[in-house]
């Protein structure tokens, strides 16, 4: 679930909607200087003019590094609470009694949140982002690809976005784990 709904966004503009404007995952259409979401009126647009901007997903790709899977979408929530059930539930059997004492913290490789291509995305990043900042980033996206709109507002706060779902489905949970297990 945490690799294969999409960890990236990529933008393709068209002047012309191509006939394959429903293999794409978002569909906007420029209207006076504004972008708007005709991905469920695609068919109705089909042929037509216009300045259109097409976003399809990009996943992380398989990797002999990562045991032949993909990463894992470390915003998407509950990644990092089955991770140390899977991970640190195997390394208590061995050795649980000594964490704290004579192992006296973790390791893990470098977790982070690059994007496979295009901008980074996670499955709820709209609701996200709708709800700390109050207006809606799909119709936004372009801004975050080129300058347009009020590009360097929501580039930033697309930003803090990110920055806060890692550190509350990543950071936070894996130190309450490591602090009651006193590593």
């Amino acid at each position: 679930e945490s690799y294969n709904q999409g960890q990236g966004l990529k933008m393709a503009r068209f002047e012309v909607l191509p006939d394959t404007a429903e293999k794409y995952y978002l569909c906007l259409k420029e209207e006076n200087g504004s972008f708007i979401d005709i991905t469920s009126d695609v068919e109705a647009e089909k042929g037509k003019t216009g300045k259109y901007c097409l976003f399809s997903k990009v996943y992380n790709q398989k990797s002999d590094w990562y045991a032949g899977f993909p990463y894992i979408d470390l915003l998407y929530p509950g990644v990092t609470q089955k991770f140390i059930s899977v991970t640190m539930t195997g390394y208590e059997k061995i050795a649980g009694n000594e964490f704290g004492k004579t192992i006296p913290g973790t390791f893990t490789d470098e977790p982070q949140i690059k994007s496979p291509g295009g901008i980074r995305w996670t499955p709820d990043l709209f609701e996200v982002f709708r709800e700390k900042w109050n207006y809606d980033l799909l119709t936004q996206l372009p801004s975050l690809y080129e300058e347009v709109g009020d590009w360097k507002k929501i580039r930033h706060n697309y930003t803090q976005t990110l920055l806060q779902l890692f550190i509350d489905r990543w950071a936070k949970p894996w130190y309450k784990f490591c602090e009651e297990k006193n590593l």
